[in-house]
């Protein structure tokens, strides 16, 4: 009794889940053309169109006179059916139906290759070509092409081939197979060439998909599924005589009788493909019982593709003039064109939300932070920024001082500005300012570097250093370096680098490629690499700084503004170099700044994440860190290598202190000063400032002796890895 309940539930399951068409849509004015419609699916087919009222040219093999179409006119209640014999095994049948067809009518809505060969012997037809595959395939190929112009004619026509789900599973494996005559003999052979039929029809249905879709005709594939009646002849010619394919032979059809599906049921999916609205714009898909998945894997190999489509013109014998051409009509172009629009704005839409903004509100009454590069942007906002929370500001640049003062004065109000003059292409000038500092300040909480350099000209600088990589990393590192002993006397100080996720793909491979310019044929890559490099050094020693500062309170971080709206690299202003490089020119010069000045950060959006680094009350949450957007982003597996970013390091201060005669910054500094941190908000702002407290003395390390207990963990750890 089980076995058969379960039989009964898989039947009532294959009726329950077969797809139907819900569409009630009316065909009147409508033209359509289905082959193979004197029996089976195709009848059915037939019929539900006629019931609509759709103008239907259906053909077969028989010869239907007046009379019989005359009662079919009766029987489909639709005057508007024409019928007109047609021999899908001969390429001269095929072209008088389309003959026919066009003699009266402009324009078709629907094409239905619903005709397929299957058991036939396998022979040859009078075109040269095997007979299942020029039924199945090569007709409606050569059908399609011919009827091309009556298509376009229509708005929104469709195209349904009526497939099989063996196609997924075929056997043609290279394109000269698909007329292969050998091994005649073998009675199998006529089973795969069907099966190897169905391959191509998937073929021509993605690449008609692919070909029309600019005049808005859509074709698929359907699956009818397991037919009763028509499917059974598939096997009645394989292995005749032979009792194992007997057996075969008269399971499979009991299987189908009993789970089958009705000629009716069979049609459902041709219907609703030709009908359904929410398929109006589906094209290149395989449909079955409703479902829309996609075509076969190897209908996306293009070469493979490609190959039977050009197979298939020779073996049809089309004209030249009879073949698709690819054009694009001026309605294509306009819906580009508001895609295209659309993308834009939901990308700038999604650029501006996702972009970081400094919300913390607290006042920085009582600090003093050293902003330099504040004459240009983002520095300037930065600058602006903190004077609008009282902190005293020293600006330092080489232009533009004065000015750029009194504008941060009159826009905040806070008179607390000061500048001073450095020349961060000149290590003595960096000097300079490092004496001065610690001369006349008690305290730095902030040490800001806002600016960076590309693409400059090749000419060392006077120090003999590369002039991105000293102005980007060595002038840095050096003032931080002379500033140690004041940023430690200061309660949580801070030092932010300005650095760039270009430093991901850097080229420093020892402490030798400090100073080596990139080796690259390219002007473009040369500059590309320099400026990535001094990145990623900034970044190494920044977690150096870091690693030694931090338990003296004093936290350095280093900061990516984003791309902003400026030029990249400053050769693309040069005319010469346009004139040699103009591919180069375009895409650097034009398209990318283009790209940036509409999707890139402004000026303030670009200051923000400096600004968070300054103000966050999580200070030791920062140190060591790369931001981004206000928040942390991983660095460069080489920036988190300790014993490589050491010995850069060490490289480093080498350099920038091979001109001086004083290898290490002087330790006898001023007694240690605490400024009350205030966390009022910036409209509760005092104008004076709160007295300051004494705090305990602190033991005080120069950046040498820290650099060396560096050094010596390193040489331990290595030690220890040697002896175990």
């Amino acid at each position: 009794m089980n076995p058969l309940l379960t039989l009964a539930a898989f039947k009532a399951f294959t009726k329950f889940t077969a797809g139907k068409c819900t569409s009630n849509k009316c065909l009147v004015g409508k033209t359509a053309i289905v082959t193979g419609c004197t029996s089976g699916i195709g009848y059915e087919t037939t019929k539900q169109l006629a019931s609509r009222g759709c103008r239907i040219y259906f053909n077969g093999l028989l010869n239907l006179n007046e009379d019989i179409m005359n009662l079919l006119r009766y029987a489909f209640n639709n005057q508007e059916l024409y019928y007109h014999q047609l021999n899908l095994s001969s390429f001269k049948s095929v072209r008088t139906f389309c003959d026919y067809f066009k003699k009266y009518e402009t324009k078709l809505d629907i094409l239905i290759h619903n005709a397929e060969g299957m058991g036939h012997p396998r022979v040859i037809t009078s075109d040269n070509v095997l007979h299942v595959m020029q039924v199945n395939h090569l007709s409606p190929f050569l059908m399609t092409h011919l009827l091309q112009d009556q298509l376009k004619a229509s708005e929104g026509s469709r195209i349904i081939f009526v497939g099989n789900v063996i196609a997924y599973f075929g056997t043609m494996w290279r394109p000269n197979s698909l007329n292969s005559v050998e091994n005649s003999d073998n009675k199998l052979m006529n089973l795969l060439d069907f099966y190897n039929s169905k391959c191509c029809q998937m073929v021509t249905a993605s690449m008609i998909a692919k070909k029309l879709r600019p005049h808005n005709i859509t074709c698929n594939v359907v699956y009818p599924g397991w037919v009763d009646i028509e499917d059974r002849k598939v096997h009645n010619n394989v292995q005749a005589g032979n009792w194992y394919y007997d057996t075969c032979k008269i399971i499979l059809d009991a299987w189908i009788y009993i789970y089958g599906k009705t000629r009716l049921e069979g049609a459902q999916m041709a219907l609703h493909a030709a009908l359904a609205h929410e398929l109006a714009h589906t094209t290149g898909r395989f449909i079955i019982d409703n479902q829309v998945i996609p075509l076969p894997y190897y209908t996306h190999r293009k070469e493979f593709c490609e190959a039977i489509w050009e197979l298939s013109e020779s073996l049809s014998k089309l004209r030249p003039e009879e073949k698709y051409e690819f054009s694009v009509t001026r309605s294509d172009v306009l819906t580009f064109k508001m895609n295209a629009l659309l993308a834009l704005g939901a990308l700038k839409v999604y650029l501006k939300w996702s972009s970081g903004w400094c919300t913390e509100t607290i006042a920085q009454t009582g600090k003093t932070a050293l902003i330099l590069g504040a004459s240009k942007h983002p520095g300037y906002e930065i600058a602006e920024n903190l004077a609008g929370r009282d902190c005293r500001i020293i600006i330092a640049d080489d232009d533009k001082l004065d000015s750029t003062r009194d504008k941060i004065i009159e826009s905040t109000g806070n008179p607390k500005v000061e500048y001073k003059y450095v020349n961060l292409y000149k290590l003595q000038s960096v000097r300079n300012l490092a004496e001065d500092l610690k001369k006349n300040e008690p305290q730095l909480n902030m040490l800001i570097f806002t600016d960076h350099v590309s693409g400059l000209d090749q000419k060392p600088t006077e120090d003999g250093y590369l002039k991105v990589v000293q102005y980007n990393h060595l002038a840095p590192f050096l003032l931080t370096y002379e500033l140690t002993d004041l940023l430690k006397k200061t309660v949580n100080s801070r030092v932010i680098f300005r650095s760039n996720i270009l430093s991901y793909m850097h080229k420093i491979y020892s402490p030798a490629d400090i100073n080596r310019s990139p080796t690259n044929r390219s002007q473009l890559l040369h500059d590309f690499f320099e400026y990535s490099n001094s990145s990623a050094l900034t970044l190494m020693t920044m977690k150096c700084f870091a690693d030694m500062l931090s338990e003296h309170r004093v936290y350095c971080c280093a900061v990516h503004p984003g791309f902003m709206n400026m030029t990249l690299f400053d050769i693309t202003k040069d005319v010469e170099w346009n004139k040699k490089n103009a591919i180069s020119s375009l895409i650097f010069g034009k398209a990318i700044p283009s790209f940036l000045k509409f999707f890139g950060k402004n000026n303030l959006e670009g200051a923000q994440t400096a600004i968070y680094a300054a103000v966050t009350p999580e200070e030791r949450e920062i140190a060591g860190k790369f931001l981004a957007d206000c928040k942390m982003i991983m660095q460069p597996p080489s920036a988190q290598m300790r014993l490589f970013r050491t010995k850069i390091f060490d490289e480093t201060k080498r350099m920038v202190l091979a001109q001086n005669k004083i290898s290490k910054p002087p330790s006898s500094m001023m007694p240690p000063m605490k400024v009350q941190e205030s966390s009022m908000p910036i409209s509760d702002i005092h104008k004076t400032p709160p007295p300051s407290q004494g705090l305990p003395n602190q033991p005080e390390t120069t950046m040498d002796e820290e650099s060396k207990k560096m050094s010596d963990r390193s040489v331990q750890k290595r030690s220890s890895a040697a002896k175990s």
